[in-house]
């Protein structure tokens, strides 16, 4: 399952922490569980590492804060 493509168009939009947000909570509203979108955005949050985009990886890594549940107030608390 690859998303690369909505996570593009996410780093690319005007407010990338809410569009990634807004990314969480559809795959989350399609019965996609916590850790499996949380390792999702591990995946990506790799390849961006490996790519040098140190901005997105900073983005993307505190929405996977967000799923964690350890960035609050911001906290998805997902199922």
């Amino acid at each position: 399952m690859s998303f690369e493509i909505e996570f593009e168009n996410a780093l690319k939009s005007e407010n990338p922490i809410n569009a990634l947000r807004e990314l969480v909570i559809f795959l989350n509203q399609k019965g996609i569980m916590k850790q499996k979108i949380y390792n999702i955005f591990y995946d990506y949050y790799q390849f961006l590492q490996k790519t040098g985009r140190t901005v997105d990886e900073n983005i993307l890594g505190d929405v996977m804060d967000m799923i964690a549940d350890t960035y609050p107030p911001f906290d998805l608390r997902l199922r």
